[in-house]
């Protein structure tokens, strides 16, 4: 009677379900031809999203091979002009720009595209503009920095007169490297 009795629950549990599917039929591939939409359209506008980064991307590389094959302080500007909007690779056009300035003599240009608010190459722009001959606070720098020995190596060097005992103290933070056997040379001059 327990086994009768069991098997019928079961007959009338998969009635109900027969019951709900086939009274909201409707509603249930209304839902999932929904979520299967969904589903392509992000998938859709992923790949637009994608081919529009390949293509600007593209464009961009385009730029670099012109500037690589004509450099030209007006290719330097269309590159510059190109990247300004598009903030991914912004910092990298502005760094690179100016290092192109710099190469064909435009120091002004560079010095003002160095200046505008580059935070991924910070570092790199502040030793760019140091060489360039803008005052830049290089303690920091030897402090936090990732480039420590070259700040410090430049910073010994500003100094008009060299001393054996900051070409020791160099050498003993930075080990015996070329740049404090260039300091070494500083001092015979």
């Amino acid at each position: 009677m327990a086994k009768n009795k069991k098997k019928l629950d079961n007959y009338m549990l998969v009635d109900k379900i027969e019951k709900y599917i086939s009274e909201n039929i409707t509603k249930i591939i209304s839902i999932i031809a929904i979520v299967i939409i969904l589903i392509f359209s992000i998938q859709i506008i992923k790949s637009i999203i994608k081919s529009r980064n390949e293509k600007i991307i593209s464009k961009f590389g385009s730029y670099e091979l012109l500037l690589a094959n004509n450099l030209s302080e007006s290719n330097i500007d269309e590159y510059i002009k190109f990247a300004k909007d598009k903030a991914y690779i912004r910092d990298y056009a502005y760094l690179k720009g100016a290092i192109l300035y710099k190469n064909i003599g435009k120091k002004d240009k560079s010095v003002k595209l160095l200046k505008k608010d580059n935070d991924k190459y910070n570092e790199l722009t502040k030793s760019l503009l140091f060489d360039l001959g803008v005052t830049t606070n290089t303690n920091k720098f030897i402090r936090e920095g990732k480039l420590k020995s070259i700040w410090a190596y430049r910073n010994i060097i500003s100094n008009n007169k060299i001393s054996q005992k900051e070409i020791a103290n160099y050498k003993e933070n930075y080990g015996n490297s070329e740049l404090g056997a260039l300091l070494e040379n500083w001092t015979n001059k």
